[in-house]
């Protein structure tokens, strides 16, 4: 696979790393009861991701998540698709929750109160 930057949502840049995206698929899969990703479903993404590696340095966790989602809905796999959207949302509310509380202790913290 060409090189490719992903831009995380802290603003940190590393490596595209495909077995990232592998284990989310996996677990999305286990989440509705299906007994294994078929390999044809990773080959396939992984061509994908190698077009979008191919003249692009960077992208997003997002734009990455969304093909991911599409993907699974072009192949059919709808229940996989709404699991993984479902742990998607899960972790969006996690990170806006840990960024209140974080901001919270902060202010509480502070000396200026």
């Amino acid at each position: 696979m060409e090189t490719m930057k992903v831009i995380k949502r802290n603003g940190e840049v590393q490596e595209f790393d495909f077995q990232k995206i592998k284990n989310a698929i996996e677990k999305a899969f286990a989440a509705t009861g299906r007994p294994g990703v078929p390999s044809i479903l990773f080959e396939n993404l992984e061509h994908w991701f190698n077009l979008i590696a191919d003249g692009n340095e960077t992208t997003t966790v997002e734009k990455i998540q969304d093909i991911v989602e599409k993907h699974l809905m072009f192949e059919k796999y709808f229940d996989v698709a709404k699991a993984y959207i479902l742990y998607r949302t899960k972790h969006e509310e996690s990170r806006f929750i840990k960024e209140r509380i974080d901001y919270m202790n902060k202010y509480s913290e502070s000396t200026d109160n």
